[in-house]
């Protein structure tokens, strides 16, 4: 709250009046004391005039100072909630942000683990695979099939060799997005 009592002009009330100059008149005298406003030019010319000008204005202003208090304090008090409002509202969305980082790295470490159970997995196949007495006849390639392989093919059909090229080109996606 402004508790200064600043003169305002009568016009535009503004608060930009200045004081004219006391001039040497051409006849030796002293000009009369003036106030100019600077922005709509009004000048209020004697002292008793703008001595009347100033007692009413700061009568007006005197009798206002508990309302604007009263304003002041319930300014004071609206920006105080709205920075609470703000405040938490940041809040909530540092607690967003670091809730879908921590998703994220369990999504990453959950694929990261069944990658390497599949990884595992295959391995265990291809040890069986070897370990297998036929050799002349082999397994399908795609991870989901254990049909025999046609002979000129790592599939046992062309549905299984699209299954696989999607499922790594699933696969290279969804690394490509976590490592970005």
């Amino acid at each position: 709250m402004n508790d200064r009592f600043t003169m305002r002009c009568p016009k535009c009330l503004s608060t930009g009046l200045e004081r004219l100059p006391e001039r040497v008149t051409n006849w030796g005298g002293l000009d009369i004391f003036a106030l100019k406003c600077r922005n709509c030019g009004k000048v209020l010319y004697g002292d008793k005039v703008c001595q009347e000008e100033y007692d009413s204005q700061y009568d007006v202003w005197r009798k206002d100072a508990p309302t604007r208090r009263k304003a002041a304090e319930e300014a004071g008090r609206k920006r105080a909630a709205e920075a609470e409002i703000t405040r938490r509202a940041a809040q909530a969305e540092r607690d967003r942000r670091a809730r879908k980082r921590r998703e994220q790295e369990e999504e990453r470490q959950r694929k990261e683990r069944d990658n390497r159970a599949w990884v595992e997995l295959n391995r265990r196949k291809q040890v069986e695979r070897v370990v297998e007495p036929v050799p002349e006849v082999r397994i399908c390639a795609w991870k989901d099939c254990d049909e025999p392989a046609r002979s000129t093919s790592l599939y046992c059909s062309r549905n299984c060799s699209n299954k696989n090229a999607r499922w790594r080109h699933k696969v290279r996606q969804q690394s490509d997005t976590v490592a970005a």
